[in-house]
């Protein structure tokens, strides 16, 4: 997903005020999948692919949002 599409722009912060700084989507998807495999979990590139498309179509600006994508593309059993 290189089409630049960015995460944050005009986001309205949280009560905790946790925004999500404007980045691209697709170096955060990247970037959340190393982590994940680097912490021995099976996240391949798509599931990144997944993450990415996820949260372009809801326009995810916040951390909670993205919390809520990743859940949903980056996980696959409750244990993880």
């Amino acid at each position: 997903m290189t089409d630049g599409s960015r995460v944050g722009a005009g986001a309205q912060p949280e009560p905790d005020g946790h925004e999500l700084p404007l980045t691209d989507v697709a170096t955060l998807a990247a970037a959340l999948g190393v982590a994940l495999r680097s912490a021995g979990l099976p996240a391949g590139p798509d599931r990144c692919e997944r993450l990415a498309r996820a949260v372009t179509v809801m326009d995810a600006s916040t951390i909670t949002e993205l919390h809520a994508c990743a859940l949903a593309t980056m996980v696959s059993d409750p244990g993880q």
